[in-house]
């Protein structure tokens, strides 16, 4: 049967304290070693738990040579071990607390320049980016925040360093090609007033700006060209529209003189109706032939005596509108697209039909003649009557293909 009565000696006790004293003497040991004596609660709870460790072992020796410890040997243990207790929580603790070299290191490694200045110049904090920036761009250490931010703001920069952009928002590209970007705003530090200067790296962001405005750059050249190639077209269609309206007033001549010569020399076939028909026909031309294109519409005339002026028919499917409004954009439809038969269709006849609903009013032109070869170019005519139109509140749409087809609508004030 195991004896435990050794439980109950004193000398197990004090084998208890001196274990855990040594525990602790080691841990306080190690600790402030590592830390090469920066902590002198450490050092010192260190230097008592070794000296505590010691009287134990002595007088433990005693109490196997059956001698009597001192008193001192049962009281110290208690009052020294709480008091060594504490001093390792706090220092444990204080691993893990803020300290001014902590804020220090923790400024120096932000990749962000700081730097903070009395409005005199005198830098009150700075890190190790600042500093390296200040060097490479003035020459100097950052010794006056003042002048360091003057001479950003202004661009007096040294060592190869290009102000890119100056005032309130410098940009600054160093020699390796690195841009740095600059702020400066007033702070309040317990009562006192101080200058907050950021410097923040932007090369990414400076070399993405370049590329936009450069690719702006290419894409308004190529808009320019477009615009000139447009003109050029519009120009070359116009006059290619001029070329084959007089190419077919020479023709219309030609025919008018050889049906006067047939109809004079009695010829049968040719009637004198369509003989005057004709020449109308081509004397229209030829008046048209020197008017512009967005020359107005003449008079307030009806669309009726607008197409008999021209020489030609109008061919009416439903009725004419009464408001003013919608009468007069009626005129001008009916005279752009009157003299465009005349000029590119060679045509005799317009077709328009009107359309009214409760809610609009809605014209559509066709002609006779030769439809268009191309999409229409919408020259002075019709420019002017899209923009009556839109004045007007309504839509123009043309279309070339099969026909030539012109549609207007207007939204009806007045429906009655």
């Amino acid at each position: 049967m195991t004896d435990l009565r050794f439980l109950t000696t004193p000398g197990f006790y004090l084998q208890l304290w001196t274990l855990l004293l040594l525990v602790v003497s080691l841990r306080l040991t190690l600790s402030t070693l590592t830390r090469r004596l920066r902590s002198v609660p450490g050092a010192v709870s260190a230097g008592l738990s070794v000296c505590a460790y010691a009287f134990f072992q002595y007088c433990i020796e005693m109490m196997l040579r059956d001698r009597r410890p001192p008193a001192a040997a049962f009281l110290v243990p208690a009052l020294l071990t709480p008091v060594l207790l504490v001093l390792a929580l706090r220092r444990r603790r204080g691993k893990d607390a803020l300290t001014r070299d902590s804020v220090k290191e923790s400024i120096d490694s932000l990749k962000t320049g700081l730097l903070c200045a009395r409005p005199s110049g005198v830098v009150k904090l700075k890190n190790e980016t600042m500093e390296a920036l200040c060097r490479e761009v003035t020459g100097a250490e950052l010794s006056d925040g003042e002048t360091f931010w003057r001479a950003v703001s202004t661009g007096a920069l040294l060592g190869g360093a290009e102000a890119l952009e100056t005032g309130e928002r410098p940009i600054v590209r160093l020699p390796d090609g690195r841009v740095f970007g600059f702020s400066r705003r007033p702070i309040d530090v317990e009562g006192e007033t101080l200058f907050e200067i950021l410097a923040a790296d932007m090369t990414e962001e400076y070399r993405i700006t370049r590329q936009l405005i450069e690719k702006e750059k290419q894409a308004d050249a190529i808009n320019c060209r477009l615009r000139d190639l447009g003109e050029s077209i519009t120009d070359m269609t116009i006059a290619r529209e001029r070329l084959a309206a007089k190419i077919r007033i020479h023709d219309d001549l030609g025919t008018a003189l050889l049906g006067t010569r047939l109809y004079l020399s009695g010829e049968e076939g040719v009637t004198k109706e369509s003989l005057l028909s004709l020449w109308r026909q081509c004397v229209t031309l030829m008046r048209l032939r020197d008017t512009p294109d967005d020359a107005p519409c003449p008079g307030d005339g009806a669309p009726e005596e607008i197409c008999a002026r021209l020489g030609l028919r109008l061919v009416l499917t439903g009725d004419l509108p009464e408001a003013a409004l919608p009468a007069h954009i009626l005129r001008l439809g009916v005279w752009a697209c009157a003299t465009n038969t005349l000029r590119h269709a060679g045509g005799d006849a317009l077709y328009l039909a009107c359309e009214e609903t409760p809610e609009n009013i809605v014209f559509v032109f066709t002609n006779s003649g030769a439809p268009p070869v191309g999409p229409i170019v919408e020259g002075g005519g019709l420019g002017n009557l899209r923009r009556e139109v839109e004045r007007a509140g309504g839509e123009m749409t043309v279309s070339s293909v099969p026909v030539f087809r012109l549609v207007i609508k207007l939204e009806r004030k007045d429906p009655s």
